[in-house]
């Protein structure tokens, strides 16, 4: 038991950390790259942010925000440089 919790302690440290290097918190309006999935190496612009879940939504395209493929985690994006 202590061990589940443990991992889900560090998880959440871990995932913190993460954020940070990653440029967490992000702005509505800038520019992101993501690093991971499908969509790897878009450029994309923040238009909608959602704190609690430490996600960003991108404009990359019309079909990708009416499928709700454009939400991504604060890790797996970058600023653009």
């Amino acid at each position: 038991m202590g061990f589940v919790i443990g991992v889900a302690f560090l998880w959440q440290v871990i995932g913190q950390i993460a954020l940070r290097l990653q440029g967490w918190p992000f702005k509505v309006g800038e520019a992101v790259e993501v690093l991971t999935g499908n969509h790897a190496g878009t450029v994309g612009e923040i238009y909608e942010i959602w704190e609690s879940r430490s996600q960003v939504r991108l404009r990359i395209g019309m079909a990708e925000a009416e499928r709700v493929e454009d939400v991504f985690s604060g890790i797996n994006i970058t600023r653009q440089k």
